[in-house]
C-alpha cells in the first residue's frame, strides 16, 4: 500500500501520553496513531451509513406516497428523481442517493420499504441494468433521467 508522509503537531501532554501508551502496547507511535485514525474513519463511515431517526422519518414521510403510488420500477425511479433522489443497487441492497451529486442517504429498509415486496408488486426485481427497464418508447431525455448513474 502506498503511504503518504504527514507532519502532525500535538500538544506536549497528548504526545507524551500517546508515547507512553504506544510503549505499553509494544508498538510505535506511528502505528498507534494510524490505528486510532483508522478507527475514527471507520466509525464516521458507520454513522454516515444510516441517517438519524429524525432525518429518516422526514425522508420516509416525504417519499412514502411515491412508493405507494408507483406501479413499476421506472415509475418509482422517476418519482424519486423529481424529488432529488435515486435508487441504486448496492451490496447492502437497494440504497437511496441524492440526485444529482450521488451522496448516499440510506438503505431502503431505513425508509420502512422492502425491496422484495416492491419486486412482487412490480412483477420483477430491481433491474441490474438500466437498459433492461427503461422503456424503448421513452423519450431520450426520459431515458437519460431514469438511467442509474455510475
Amino acid at each position: 500500500m502506498e503511504e503518504t508522509e504527514i507532519t502532525l503537531r500535538l500538544p506536549r501532554p497528548l504526545h507524551d501520553a500517546a508515547t507512553r501508551l504506544s510503549a505499553r502496547q509494544d508498538t510505535t507511535l506511528d502505528h498507534l496513531l494510524q490505528e486510532a485514525l483508522t478507527r475514527t474513519v471507520q466509525d464516521a463511515a458507520a454513522h454516515r451509513a444510516a441517517p438519524g431517526p429524525a432525518l429518516a422519518a422526514c425522508i420516509r414521510d416525504r417519499l412514502s406516497p411515491d412508493f405507494a403510488r408507483a406501479r413499476s420500477w421506472p415509475e418509482l425511479q422517476g418519482r424519486l428523481l423529481l424529488k432529488g433522489y435515486r435508487l441504486r443497487q448496492s451490496v447492502e441492497g437497494l440504497v437511496l442517493y441524492h440526485q444529482p451529486g450521488g451522496q448516499r442517504i440510506c438503505t431502503l429498509s431505513a425508509l420502512d420499504q422492502c425491496a422484495e415486496a416492491l419486486a412482487r408488486r412490480f412483477g420483477r426485481a430491481f433491474p441490474a441494468h438500466a437498459n433492461s427497464w427503461i422503456p424503448d418508447t421513452a423519450h431520450a431525455t426520459e431515458r437519460d433521467a431514469l438511467r442509474p448513474a455510475g
